[in-house]
């Protein structure tokens, strides 16, 4: 996600299934920014999740929680970012899930880079040293196109 100007900029998905008031929840990603975009000191970058009563994330949201900010001067380490064991406020019946890059200054452009996101109830959230969430934990990276690092 690049940012050229200040403000911020999200990707969000709201999640119908599955969601109940009570139930203790996990999301995260990690989180890294590329070092060649001068800028060091100006961003920041993070996931949240704000619980709805409504099964479709419409009207105003009930409660939610904000990831750690991981600053842009913390480049090219991918940073795992996390809540873990947030308890969904009574009636929650969707909920709203963003990540969020911020620009605090009006200085070249941003990017960062958010990668195995994930969501659900306690204890989805995977092991260090996993490279992906989706079936090719084994650390072989050769079929892949990219990776990094």
């Amino acid at each position: 996600m690049a940012l050229n100007e200040w403000g911020g900029a999200w990707l969000a998905q709201c999640i119908t299934t599955g969601i109940s008031g009570g139930n203790r929840y996990d999301w995260g990603a990690k989180i890294r920014f590329d070092t060649g975009n001068d800028q060091a000191g100006y961003g920041r970058a993070n996931v949240i999740a704000k619980f709805f009563p409504t099964p479709d994330c419409s009207g105003e949201f009930d409660e939610g929680e904000t990831t750690e900010n991981v600053l842009s001067s913390s480049t090219d380490n991918w940073i795992q970012n996390q809540v873990l064991g947030f308890t969904a406020p009574p009636g929650a019946s969707s909920v709203y899930l963003q990540l969020f890059t911020g620009k605090l200054a009006n200085v070249e452009t941003i990017t960062a880079n958010f990668d195995n996101v994930v969501f659900g109830l306690e204890g989805i959230l995977f092991p260090e040293g996993y490279i992906f969430s989706d079936g090719f934990e084994s650390g072989d990276a050769e079929s892949w196109d990219d990776t990094t690092p």
